[in-house]
């Protein structure tokens, strides 16, 4: 069993096979199927394509996930209820902080995360949206 999982990172979007930073590494990465080569970094997707989990924590992720890891709706980024935040869209301009998009506009945290519709749960960390292309 590897030393990063789902069940050893829990909170980590550690599901399938795709690309992650459990460990704080430079960029995301990934354990491989060559029985020569452990684990390798994963090549940066292009910014603005929205798949990409990457940047520091997710800090330059664009999907499309709106919906925590717990299945509760996001907040709008430009909306201050049920929850009042400091993460105003026009102060965060390089965040693309739109609609109820889960994203990590600070870097900060495990990974991409949002405000929820939930009055009783402020916050929580969101799995990211993968979209076929």
């Amino acid at each position: 069993m590897s030393a990063y999982n789902s069940l050893t990172h829990p909170d980590a979007g550690l599901v399938s096979n795709f690309c992650r930073n459990p460990d704080n590494e430079k960029t995301v990465w990934c354990y491989t199927t060559n029985p020569d080569v452990r684990w390798e970094f994963c090549e940066e997707v292009a910014e603005g394509e929205p798949e990409g989990l990457w940047g520091r924590n997710g800090s330059k992720y664009r999907g499309k996930a709106s919906k925590t890891r717990f299945g509760k709706n996001c907040q709008a980024w430009s909306a201050q209820t049920p929850h009042e935040h400091g993460y105003d869209p026009e102060n965060y301009i390089d965040s693309d902080l739109t609609y109820d998009y889960c994203r990590n506009p600070a870097g900060l945290g495990e990974t991409i995360w949002c405000f929820t519709t939930d009055p009783d749960m402020r916050w929580d960390y969101c799995n990211p949206v993968h979209e076929e292309k």
